[in-house]
């Protein structure tokens, strides 16, 4: 349980927490007072670093994955999937056809936001309908959170 006592004239709170660290190292043991000083906002533009998520990594990155990391994540990623979608995401016709989608469509499909990166993706699923793979009328541009989104709701 956490409990501030803010004071705003002050750069400096007072946190009741539980934290066996700080604890010992001031000698006492349970919940108790922990001054810190907050820290300043990141100024804009600029991204808070993070640690990777990938476990036993510990190397501090401004996205989810570091880049070792993000590369054998995205092998596993590939290995996963069905031989023909992989022969399909990797041909030259879906590198085109991505390219035409994304240069013509300037908005998500699902959401029109123009402030995210795009994506292309199937409105049906490539899975269930692998017929309708290089249909341009199957292709949409959408924001990853749309795509992530619809992708499982087509799934079910």
């Amino acid at each position: 349980m956490h409990t501030y006592n803010e004071d705003s004239s002050s750069r400096q709170r007072t946190e009741y927490v539980y934290c066996p660290e700080i604890l010992s190292r001031e000698g006492r043991t349970g919940y108790g007072p922990v001054r810190r000083f907050r820290e300043r906002p990141t100024p804009r533009g600029s991204a808070m670093k993070r640690m990777c998520l990938e476990r036993g990594c510990a190397t501090l990155t401004t996205s989810t994955r570091c880049e070792p990391c993000r590369r054998a994540h995205e092998r596993r990623r590939q290995a996963n999937r069905p031989e023909y979608e992989r022969r399909i995401y990797s041909s030259g016709a879906w590198q085109r056809l991505r390219t035409e989608v994304l240069a013509e469509e300037d908005a998500c499909a699902w959401c029109g936001t123009t402030t995210r990166p795009l994506t292309a993706g199937h409105i049906r699923s490539l899975r269930q309908h692998p017929e309708l793979a290089l249909e341009r009328d199957n292709v949409r541009a959408s924001c990853r959170s749309c795509q992530n989104l619809h992708q499982h709701r087509r799934m079910r």
